[in-house]
């Protein structure tokens, strides 16, 4: 029996540390709060939280009601959602220490005192069921909801009783689809509310209790605007704060399928959608009338095609945004292009139409009147040489049309034929050696099977065999082919014959019939049809900025050049030099894109990563490093000079930097980290000390017995005192800096970088930070790799882009060395301990387990220490039993 006992104590045992193990699974909730405001808390159920939606049911919506109602837990509450907003609305360009939050509308960020909050749902339209959830309440600067009212949402209207638009508002254009799926997600979080399609007015709203609108806008707007990743982010931090998610987020597709057979309005919306259809490209075409090509004061229409993921196509024209990369060439209005100034040869221009976060470009020539396709006004000698394949053709070149056998060149229309002006061509026939004056020169556009030739006067037309003009009517669509110097210039409409030369009447004009045939000539210095090489190359290949960061790129190219990026929602760009030559892109959103720079028909790219800058989640400060410690006050900055009133009560600040003494930080040997600062060349330690009622800011020569720490949420310093916090900071109208509670502390007091970092010295801090023994085991703790992380994403892209692409060398420079110790430590202990976060692809050998010394939880360590003392267990308990029985 006693064996039996020992069995079951050593199962109790085993029982009990495999729960306590176990217990170390929790979430670090700390963590995941900040990681949460910051998009980057994906601890969520995403992948199988629809698991049990059938989303082809008639009863989607009531089921998708139920599962909400299954999920969500207590909302915050009104009053409460202040101290929610944090996980889901903070400005993370600057992070959650700062008290910013993203302004809904706008992606501006705002503090608290210049916001209330919204109710995308209107309280006096039933907001009010649903006004304490997070998914529907936003952070709002007052003037914009002021603005909105209790408006419906409907397209075009900026008036509070006729509907709102936060795009015809003045505000940031995607937060359409934003507004409808928050609207859409308020019905399954309230049976009570619904969907109206139409528009609130002044007019009596009593039979519009508990609805919203207007549907038919709402559900484009859906499908117009995609899913921002501001909205991910958002959704997982709510998921995080209530438990449930917006599914109007994760399957936009439901709203179609839920609200689209409402009506004719709404089916003609919906009616094109597939579930799971994205747009994947948008293209561009120009008209029939000039192709891609435009003269001075002169313009053309473009057509915007989107192409979706199912092969499917629509007609965006008049839903994309049009913009001219260069509006010194030539400008848009919707899809109107004008020339503005061109050249002889064509200076070239893209145009962009984006919808949501897809952009699709078209180049087009802008030509100088006279310019292109003029006839020539005197006989002049020219280069024009003849082309001999049609693989010559080259879009964009200038032509002639001529008949080289009879020495003449097709000129001016005259009725319903193109004239006959007599040229010299060489013995060869290889190039016209003089042009005849009043010859017509035309630009080639188009395609293979529909090229346009397109002159001064116009499109090369013809309305029927032996009717050419240039007035635009009739088919201006040909088919070329090029065999051995002989040219057939065919009409797209075969019964109007092909473009011919008539010996006994002398014109050009169409045929059916059989006449002269015809050649075409091109103005090229090489003597072919190829347009001559142009070229362009950057002074950047690659680019790494953070969220609200500048940077230059600058082109050589052979010509003036052209910037385009395929994502127009990450960046701005801009453009300087003569030959716009200088591209200025600032970041506003992270994500990877592609800058194109075109001159001519050469063109190169600089691939961009933007980042959100690392937010400090624990100790944010680096060990000696200089720092400034001040409280900000009205705008202005008190820097701590190092002036104390007999190293006790109060220290002296400074408007002036550089008056502010230097602070370094070091581990405390109980707990936290010392702060302390040179004094009469001592090193003399800051801390907090209590007598009766009195709190002091005080000084000491000695180590103090505790340490100080760092509060993310309240972006300040802690000195823990028998389980009080204290700070330090002013209150009222001093400037001197003291210490306090937080609830007596008025302005703050942080730290910043005595100097800034650049590359070496950041290397330096490195090395001396993150050490490693001589076996090549750390010596540093989890924070370090941190804080230097945080550093790191501080520098310029510039330096950045120098650890990024260096190469280590641990005899080399400084950040030779940085690198070489950099990759060792990745390499050895693996990534999902020490972040590669220079970025440098580093493979690790290892799936470190030294998260257990790190005071990180490893899941999978933790599943086979338990694994391995319950198969122990197990076996101690039957050998126990088997003895028993024996005996």
């Amino acid at each position: 029996m006693k064996k039996h006992h020992i069995g079951l104590i050593l199962t109790t045992i085993v029982s009990s540390l495999s729960i306590a193990l176990i217990s170390n699974l929790h979430v670090n909730y700390e963590t995941v709060e900040v990681n949460a405001a910051l998009g980057g808390y994906t601890n969520g159920d995403g992948d199988t939280y629809y698991s049990s939606i059938d989303e082809n049911s008639s009863t989607l919506l009531s089921d998708l009601q139920s599962l909400n109602s299954s999920k969500r837990k207590a909302t915050p509450g009104y009053n409460g959602l202040w101290d929610y907003f944090k996980y889901t609305d903070y400005y993370t360009s600057f992070g959650a220490s700062d008290g910013l939050y993203t302004a809904f509308y706008q992606a501006k960020s705002g503090t608290e005192s210049q916001m209330n909050k919204e109710h995308v749902w209107p309280k006096s339209h039933g907001g009010n069921l649903v006004e304490g959830d997070i998914h529907m309440t936003r952070p709002t600067f007052t003037s914009d909801n002021s603005s909105r009212g209790n408006s419906f949402y409907v397209e075009g209207m900026n008036h509070t009783s006729q509907g709102w638009d936060p795009y015809t508002a003045g505000m940031e254009e995607s937060y359409r689809g934003d507004c409808a799926r928050i609207i859409f997600y308020c019905c399954v979080a309230s049976s009570t509310l619904s969907l109206s399609d139409l528009s609130y007015s002044s007019t009596s709203n009593s039979n519009r209790d508990n609805l919203m609108g207007k549907l038919s806008d709402l559900l484009k707007w859906n499908l117009e605007y995609p899913v921002q990743q501001r909205e991910m982010n958002r959704n997982e931090g709510a998921e995080y704060v209530q438990g449930n998610r917006n599914p109007f987020i994760d399957h936009p597709e439901y709203a179609c399928k839920i609200w689209g057979n409402t009506n004719d309005e709404t089916r003609s919306i919906c009616s094109s959608y597939v579930s799971n259809k994205t747009l994947t490209k948008i293209t561009i075409t120009a008209d029939e009338t000039y192709g891609q090509l435009v003269s001075e004061n002169h313009y053309i229409n473009l057509k915007a095609t989107g192409v979706y993921s199912d092969e499917t196509t629509s007609d965006l024209t008049n839903q994309v945004t049009w913009k001219s990369l260069d509006t010194s060439i030539a400008k848009v209005s919707n899809n109107k292009v004008t020339g503005v100034s061109g050249t002889e040869g064509g200076q070239y221009v893209n145009i962009t139409a984006t919808y949501g976060t897809i952009t699709g470009t078209l180049g087009i020539y802008v030509y100088s009147t006279p310019g292109y396709g003029t006839e020539i006004t005197t006989t002049s000698s020219s280069s024009f040489t003849l082309v001999n394949n049609s693989d010559d053709l080259v879009v964009g070149n200038e032509y002639i049309i001529a008949c080289n056998s009879k020495n003449v060149t097709a000129g001016t229309i005259s009725s319903t034929y193109l004239t006959s002006v007599p040229s010299t061509f060489s013995s060869d026939l290889s190039t016209i050696e003089t042009v005849g004056e009043g010859t017509l020169i035309f630009a080639l556009s188009g395609s293979t099977d529909n090229y346009v030739l397109t002159c001064d006067y116009g499109k090369l037309s013809s309305t029927a065999e032996k009717k050419v003009n240039t007035s635009g009517t009739g088919t201006s669509t040909w088919k070329i082919n090029v065999s051995n110097g002989s040219t057939t210039i065919t009409s797209t409409n075969s019964n109007y014959g092909k473009i011919q030369y008539n010996s006994s009447s002398p014109r050009f004009t169409t045929y059916t019939s059989s006449q002269t045939g015809i050649q075409l000539y091109t103005r090229s210095s090489s003597g072919s049809g190829n347009v001559e090489t142009d070229s362009i190359s950057l002074d950047k290949s690659s680019l790494s900025l953070n969220i609200n960061e500048a940077a230059t790129i600058t082109a050589t190219a052979s010509k003036n050049v052209t910037w385009s990026v395929n994502n127009n929602s990450l960046v701005n760009i801009s453009t300087s030099g003569d030959n716009n030559e200088i591209c200025t892109i600032t970041a506003l959103n992270e994500g990877n894109l592609v800058l194109t720079a075109t001159s001519g028909n050469a063109s190169a790219t600089c691939d961009i990563v933007i980042n959100t800058p690392v937010e400090q989640t624990s100790w944010p400060f680096l060990d000696d490093v200089a720092y400034k410690l001040y409280y900000q006050k009205s705008s202005t900055n008190y820097y701590f000079t190092g002036n104390t009133a007999n190293y006790v009560y109060y220290g002296e600040t400074s408007t002036t930097k550089s008056s502010g003494a230097d602070i370094y930080f070091e581990p405390n040997s109980y707990n936290g980290h010392n702060m302390y600062y040179t004094l009469n060349s001592t090193k003399t330690y800051i801390q907090v000390v209590v007598s009766g009622t009195y709190i002091n800011f005080n000084l000491t020569t000695t180590e103090p017995s505790s340490g100080w720490n760092y509060d993310i949420d309240n972006n300040c310093l802690l000195f823990d005192i028998n389980g009080t916090n204290y700070t330090l900071g002013t209150y009222n109208n001093y400037t001197t800096l003291s210490a306090g509670t937080l609830s007596k502390i008025t302005y703050k007091a942080t730290l910043m970088l005595s100097n800034e970092f650049d590359a070496d010295t950041y290397a330096t801090t490195f090395l001396n930070n993150i050490t490693c023994s001589g076996d090549g085991n750390i010596t540093f703790d989890q924070n370090s790799w941190t804080n230097m992380k945080n550093e790191f994403y501080q520098l310029s892209s510039s330096d950045r882009l120098l650890f990024k692409n260096g190469t280590g060398n641990v005899s080399g420079t400084n950040i030779e060395q940085c690198i070489a110790r950099y990759d060792a430590i990745v390499t050895k202990y693996g990534t999902d301990i020490y972040e590669d976060f220079m970025s440098r692809g580093i493979v690790s050998n290892s799936k470190s387990v030294l998260s257990m010394n790190n005071n990180s939880t490893n899941i999978e360590t933790i599943i086979c220490v338990i694994s391995i003392i319950s198969i122990l267990s197990i076996g101690f308990v039957v050998l126990f039993t088997k003895s028993t029985k024996e005996e």
